[in-house]
């Protein structure tokens, strides 16, 4: 490794089976290849550069791409209570839709049919949700995050 240059790397995990790879391009230029016979769910992963040595980690989650969907999942009456991006009264819903999913740090929206009122939400995925009578919450589908939902239809 050359301190002076960026290099790309790659790791996939799914069902046990881990892969390391250099490159941009998942399953090109494979550099370790490991099949867990006990796999276990993975939270969280760390990185680090050899001791003594200095180094500059960018981590890029590809897999966190907004799909252009967002989750309905027992949403009606709830309202998320998180960073408000914006509040803003827009025509309907679609318009609500349209501004979070332009804004790459908007997580989610509340919007309230009645007053046409339209938040767009800054948080974490674990959303602090409290009942709201006529705002419903709609959250951003990812890859990861909406595989149980099948209500992220939006």
């Amino acid at each position: 490794m050359d301190c002076s240059k960026y290099r790309q790397f790659w790791i996939s995990w799914k069902n046990g089976h881990l892969k390391l790879g250099g490159g941009i391009y998942l399953d090109k230029y494979i550099l370790a290849d490991w099949i867990d016979q006990r796999p276990f769910t993975v939270n969280a992963i760390g990185l680090m550069t050899k001791h003594g040595s200095v180094g500059d980690w960018k981590i890029f989650d590809v897999a966190g791409t907004f799909v252009g969907h967002f989750s309905t999942c027992n949403t009606k009456d709830i309202r998320a209570v998180e960073t408000i991006l914006l509040a803003t009264v827009v025509r309907s819903r679609l318009q609500c839709t349209d501004k979070c999913s332009t804004l790459a740090e908007c997580t989610g929206f509340n919007y309230n049919a009645n007053t046409k009122e339209c938040e767009l939400i800054s948080s974490s995925y674990n959303f602090k949700l409290s009942t709201s009578n006529g705002s419903n919450f709609y959250r951003k589908c990812f890859p990861s995050s909406c595989g149980s939902c099948p209500a992220c239809l939006m």
